[in-house]
């Protein structure tokens, strides 16, 4: 298995536009207090903390397959007093059918929302 490099803080300085989107996403889920959410992918933990703050007393589980996104992720948790926010490293295996990928290019479609109505 290839070794998942992703430096979390090179991440954050070129993603402010990324986590714009992300607050748009977060406000189009309608997410409400008491709510449970998996945040699949949840890289440094930006988007993560917004949910958990809106989801209290709800719970947030995030994960990511990269070391170096969980730790900035534990990081900021910690540092916004989120001692109960799960974080998670697991390997992750994804197919996205409406997102296009290249090799050497970017990928396309890089914010899903997935919404789960009982």
């Amino acid at each position: 298995m290839a070794t998942n490099a992703w430096d979390g803080h090179e991440y954050d300085a070129v993603s402010r536009q990324r986590f714009v989107v992300g607050d748009l996403l977060i406000r189009l889920a309608g997410v409400r207090p008491g709510e449970d959410v998996l945040d699949v992918g949840c890289g440094t933990g930006e988007l993560t903390i917004k949910l958990a703050k809106i989801v209290y007393p709800g719970r947030v589980l995030g994960i990511d397959n990269a070391p170096g996104m969980i730790e900035v992720a534990l990081s900021k948790a910690q540092a916004a007093g989120m001692l109960l926010l799960v974080l998670a490293l697991l390997p992750l295996v994804c197919s996205f059918s409406a997102a296009s990928w290249r090799k050497g290019r970017s990928w396309k479609g890089q914010s899903i929302l997935i919404r789960h109505l009982p």
